[in-house]
């Protein structure tokens, strides 16, 4: 395992899932539709390749993503690559220039399919949270069950209970494949 710590602990060890959060800087205040679409699309780039995204969710002010790095490769980095390539995107489209990100992003290993499901719940129902009037959220998703699925209230509400079939279906919970 690797830890390491800024202004708050970070614990990495190989093989875990991660309960990623990150917040847009105040000079941003906030994102917009495209914006949110720059966030969603890279955090999907390399899905499959270099690391697992089992869930996220691009709001107005923060960023939530459950992903599991394969191996030799480091959630430091891609978490960068996340934040890196988004803000330059980010500022280009505005014109300007510094920073979109609170510089430190928080982690948390999941513990178990229960903490799983848990997270991938919080993640899917969190635009429903902050506005119970939303229809359809577009840059929510839980993955690999939704992919591309307009998200509703409804169906957030389904997946939250099907997060837990997710976490255990053919053994593919924070432990890995079963043999």
């Amino acid at each position: 395992y690797r830890f390491y710590r800024r202004h708050m602990p970070h614990y990495h060890v190989a093989g875990s899932i991660y309960f990623i959060t990150w917040r847009v800087h105040p000079s941003l205040i906030c994102l917009s539709h495209r914006e949110r679409g720059v966030v969603a699309n890279a955090i999907k780039h390399f899905n499959g390749d270099r690391y697992d995204v089992f869930s996220y969710v691009v709001m107005d002010d923060h960023v939530h993503v459950v992903v599991r790095p394969r191996q030799g490769q480091s959630l430091v980095k891609i978490i960068h690559s996340w934040k890196s390539f988004t803000a330059l995107q980010i500022n280009a489209g505005r014109a300007r220039k510094g920073s979109c990100w609170i510089s430190e992003s928080m982690d948390r290993i999941i513990r178990d399919d229960d903490d799983l499901v848990a997270k991938n719940s919080y993640i899917v129902c969190n635009p429903w949270k902050r506005w119970p009037e939303l229809e359809e959220y577009a840059w929510v998703e839980l993955l690999p069950l939704v992919a591309r699925v307009p998200m509703t209230r409804e169906r957030a509400l389904e997946l939250s209970d099907a997060a837990y079939v997710l976490a255990t279906a053919g053994g593919d919970g924070p432990e890995g494949p079963s043999s």
